[in-house]
């Protein structure tokens, strides 16, 4: 019996973020967590307020590339947002990645590696 293990979404973060670890390395581009979230504040072992981060719909990881284009260079914006596969995409996600490409900047849902190397 084979067992097949459910692939997470950390399955597909990982390799991507060694990937843009490496590519930083190289000078390629700049990147950072940028996922939003929530975290209790306790006091004597009691949750007493939330410290929270980011945006509804703010993608998982920020990007900056660097594109020359007839001599010019310029900065690219790119967002990834994680997911496993068949992973399920929330309307602020969605309304997130319109508006960001309306800005002229790049919104994408990845959930496979090989995508993401597009």
């Amino acid at each position: 019996m084979v067992y097949k293990r459910k692939i997470l979404e950390k399955d597909v973060k990982s390799p991507i973020i060694d990937k843009l670890k490496y590519d930083e390395a190289q000078g390629k581009l700049y990147h950072f967590k940028s996922q939003a979230g929530s975290i209790p504040i306790t006091q004597l072992g009691k949750p007493t307020r939330w410290f929270t981060t980011g945006r509804k719909g703010c993608q998982d990881h920020t990007i900056c590339l660097k594109v020359t284009l007839g001599g010019e260079s310029f900065g690219v914006y790119v967002g990834f947002e994680f997911k496993r596969p068949k992973g399920v995409r929330s309307p602020k996600q969605v309304e997130t990645q319109a508006f960001i490409k309306s800005l002229g900047g790049y919104y994408f849902f990845i959930d496979d590696y090989y995508e993401a190397e597009k």
